[in-house]
């Protein structure tokens, strides 16, 4: 999926389509679309369920199988993320990988592929905000769940829903109330609540927040706490 996001950014860097042109097929393949569930609309990953399980594509674009889920943090800095077939953050980053790949499938003239790469960017996105969005009527936190199946609320699966556009199409108030969890959970500990692979994601989202004026973003960044941006 990141190599699908990785060419649509060298695609607006640069302005050249080589890069998709040559390896087309291998990006339409890292979106993900084999492994997204028709009925529920998400991208599930059984038997593993893992944080960032990934697919590797073969000469001939077959899939292996996954052996186990990749973790990119150690288990005291996962804010208790709660590991499911369907889960928030391979979605998010599916979503984008859809997103990306239309976009070059569009300005290489394969409408077809684009169009279809469109509706499922579309159909996962209305599916996470039925099926993995909680508007804070159990426990008062609006934020997206872990997966389906959960009622958990890591910090990074509203991260990475905010950054990748699980919540595009929201209502402001509710955009609002998704970073202002995101921003409020970072103050409480003076910086990232999960891994520091998160830190520049979690900026993104802080400056995206209309409300805020990027200010909470811009504190982070010069705080100097364990948990900062400095570290």
């Amino acid at each position: 999926m990141i190599m699908v996001m990785s060419a649509y950014q060298d695609y607006m860097k640069t302005g050249l389509l080589d890069l998709a042109e040559e390896h087309y097929e291998t990006f339409k393949n890292w979106t993900g679309l084999p492994l997204v569930n028709r009925t529920s609309g998400l991208w599930s990953c059984p038997p593993c369920g893992g944080l960032s399980r990934v697919e590797h594509c073969t000469a001939n674009l077959t899939l292996f199988a996954c052996n186990g889920p990749e973790i990119d943090w150690p288990s005291n800095l996962r804010d208790g993320f709660v590991y499911k077939p369907e889960n928030t953050v391979v979605n998010a980053f599916s979503h984008r990988a859809f997103a990306s790949f239309e976009a070059l499938a569009r300005a290489l003239g394969r409408e077809a592929d684009a169009n279809q790469a469109a509706a499922m960017a579309l159909r996962m996105r209305q599916a996470a905000q039925t099926m993995l969005l909680s508007n804070g009527s159990g426990n008062g936190i609006v934020g997206f769940i872990d997966g389906v199946g959960t009622s958990h609320q890591a910090w990074h699966s509203t991260v990475f829903g905010m950054l990748h556009g699980l919540g595009d199409g929201l209502d402001a108030q509710m955009q609002a109330a998704l970073r202002g969890m995101v921003r409020e959970r970072m103050q409480e500990v003076d910086g990232i609540v999960g891994g520091v692979y998160t830190g520049p994601w979690a900026i993104t989202v802080l400056f995206d927040d209309v409300t805020d004026h990027g200010h909470s973003a811009v504190r982070f960044m010069a705080s100097a706490g364990p948990h900062s941006w400095l570290h």
